[in-house]
């Protein structure tokens, strides 16, 4: 235990997009220069900007899922019931907990 976990560190910059403001106003210019006909600039916008949010969202909320899921099996497997019991198994949930607040922070950014 002598370093704290950090695995929101590790994944953050896998779910980090800018807002995209340079790619709409660009594709909204071609967007409007190209016939109705021609989709391949809305596939590449969808590329660009939403599918990167989808990705960060569904990353993010896995994260909390899982540290939630082992925030209470921690507890379980090193003692005899639920709740933690060791200062050990405090701590470990405290940063885990931690690290949960800090992903759930990013995912209140994602739009």
């Amino acid at each position: 235990l002598t370093s704290p976990l950090h695995d929101w560190q590790l994944l953050q910059p896998a779910v980090k997009f800018d807002d995209g403001m340079l790619v709409d106003k660009f594709l909204g210019a071609v967007d409007r220069i190209l016939p109705d006909w021609v989709t391949w600039d809305n596939d590449l916008h969808y590329y660009l900007k939403v599918q990167k949010q989808e990705e960060a969202y569904h990353t993010t909320i896995s994260f909390i899922i899982a540290h939630a899921h082992a925030q209470d099996r921690v507890a379980q497997f090193f003692g005899d019931d639920p709740t933690p019991d060791t200062p050990e198994e405090i701590t470990v949930i405290l940063e885990s907990a931690r690290q949960v607040a800090q992903a759930k922070e990013r995912l209140d950014g994602i739009s």
